[in-house]
């Protein structure tokens, strides 16, 4: 209670509710006979507070909800600096604009162009719907990539009831040269024919080492054909496949050295001294061994058959090098 004015008041409050007075707190107890003392005292106290009620109640103490300690794992986390965090954003705004700078820019796809003389948004028409043409038509695609074109040089418009026709022209660039150096080249492969020199000479000027003749042979297949084992090197030095197939039957030029049987034998070591696939197939399923059994030539038989020994005893002495470095090192 209140020493000033008596009203009831809160055991450990500093201050009188009613007149303000500053209170002092009840001493500790010391002893258990302190404590029991106390509370017997403390009942009739209460018991005349609550017989005669006080105009403004003490305030009311919440107890705390009951709280419990948690454990974080941070070992391992790594959080990045400032700089770095900068330095990352500098990364992607700088990837995000060559994305952007670099990507063609495609047009909206309209069903009408305004016109008007909106001639930006008609040929943004014009490039959206020749795109989406060239997209969806498989032959339109063919004839398009096939020319070279150069500068435009004219463009005409003729507009009736029904149609608009526009007409583009562009200089078309002549391939006319490398054409003429590949059938020369074919022309030097022929028999009776084959100069190194003159062979080199053309590679030089631009003909193509995989050109092919009109039976659709490739140059190193009729190099074999032919029986020009000498100039089998030049070719696959200057980009010729040594492994293309080529005409109907996807012969490679392995294939038609087998087929000649001991006449090809040459252009056979050459092509497997080239590294040739002795395991390749045709359009028949055969592989090059399977044409020298069927040319009876006993010699290329025995090449092929002892070429492709050779690569599987490779294979096998590549998977079992694991297995004996493992051996070597448990023993």
């Amino acid at each position: 209670m209140c020493w000033r004015c008596g009203a009831s008041r809160h055991p450990y409050a500093f201050y009188c509710a009613t007149c303000g007075v500053h209170c002092e707190a009840p001493a500790p107890p010391t002893s258990c006979s302190d404590i029991t003392r106390s509370v017997s005292c403390t009942v009739p106290r209460q018991a005349s507070a609550t017989a005669a009620p006080s105009p403004d109640p003490g305030p009311v103490v919440k107890s705390a909800p009951p709280t419990a300690d948690q454990c974080t794992q941070t070992v391992g986390l790594y959080y990045p600096s400032a700089t770095e965090l900068h330095r990352k954003d500098q990364q992607r705004a700088l990837q995000l604009s060559r994305q952007q700078s670099t990507r063609d820019r495609q047009p909206p796809l309209t069903a009408i162009s305004p016109g008007r003389g909106y001639w930006r948004k008609q040929l943004d028409h014009v490039y959206a719907h020749l795109r989406s043409y060239a997209q969806n038509n498989a032959p339109f695609r063919t004839l398009l990539g096939e020319p070279r074109l150069g500068r435009m040089v004219s463009a005409a418009i003729h507009e009736d009831v029904h149609e608009v026709s526009l007409t583009i022209s562009f200089v078309s660039v002549p391939r006319e040269e490398q054409q003429v150096k590949g059938i020369q080249l074919l022309k030097e492969l022929a028999p009776g024919q084959g100069e190194i020199s003159i062979v080199q000479q053309l590679l030089d000027q631009g003909a193509d080492p995989s050109c092919c003749g009109s039976d659709g042979r490739h140059a190193l297949a009729v190099a074999v054909v032919n029986g020009h084992h000498d100039l089998l090197p030049v070719l696959v030095q200057r980009g010729a496949d040594v492994d293309q197939q080529s005409g109907q039957t996807k012969n490679t030029a392995l294939h038609e050295a087998a087929a000649l049987g001991s006449e090809g034998l040459q252009c056979a070591e050459v092509l497997l001294s080239c590294r040739a696939n002795v395991r390749r197939r045709n359009a028949a399923g055969q592989t090059a061994y399977d044409v020298a059994v069927s040319s009876g030539c006993n010699n290329m038989a025995s090449l092929l058959a002892a070429r492709t020994g050779l690569d599987l005893l490779d294979k096998l002495g590549k998977r079992s090098e694991p297995r004996r470095f493992l051996t070597n090192t448990l023993d």
